[in-house]
């Protein structure tokens, strides 16, 4: 036997082999789904779901976000709205260790502020069109993760104010925005995995 076909022949039976331990670290994937609480900035605190997909050697993962926190006072109503939607990208181990992450999302702030027998009313949207996160998860059932990133803010630079009340019909009062500037992603959660 000649040594490049001795060559030919030991390198087929790596890449056989890596392809089949490549496989059966897929099948290991034995928990593709997590559901867990994250807290940080943008999201605030929120549900956090993710499904480790097969594709890529089941390293590709679906994820989303939703934060609805609704505040009361004698002063204001304020809901607080936030959503995301992305995949991370799993570096070594499929659903676990560091990961790279793409998302979009909006948030999404209603006020209604009271003074007497007057109130002003006033919706605020902030699109996040773009987010890129390095995050790490770390566990298997039970899990805690960190992400640090950066996030494209498209917001508005006035919103409208309805005042109602005090007698009088209502009216309409714009107020300038101070620009928001945001990029800094940063969350920390845990979950269960199953």
């Amino acid at each position: 036997m000649t040594k490049k076909m001795l060559f030919v022949l030991t390198t087929l039976f790596f890449l056989t082999s890596l392809n089949s331990i490549a496989q059966e670290e897929v099948e290991k994937c034995e928990n593709p789904i997590s559901v867990g609480i994250k807290i940080g900035v943008p999201n605030l605190a929120g549900l956090n779901l993710e499904y480790v997909t097969p594709l890529l050697g089941g390293k590709l993962a679906g994820a989303a976000d939703f934060s609805y926190i609704p505040v009361s006072s004698a002063d204001a109503d304020i809901t607080i709205l936030n959503w995301a939607v992305g995949v991370n990208y799993f570096f070594k181990k499929p659903g676990r260790g560091l990961y790279g992450g793409i998302a979009t999302g909006s948030l999404n702030l209603d006020v209604t502020a009271y003074e007497g027998d007057m109130s002003g009313t006033a919706t605020a949207k902030i699109s996040f069109p773009l987010m890129v996160k390095l995050g790490a998860k770390l566990g298997k059932k039970f899990y805690f993760r960190t992400e640090l990133g950066y996030g494209v803010i498209s917001a508005p630079e006035q919103i409208e104010v309805t005042l109602k009340g005090g007698g009088q019909p209502d009216q309409i009062e714009v107020v300038e925005i101070p620009p928001v500037d945001m990029p800094i992603i940063f969350n920390l959660g845990f979950g269960f995995s199953f």
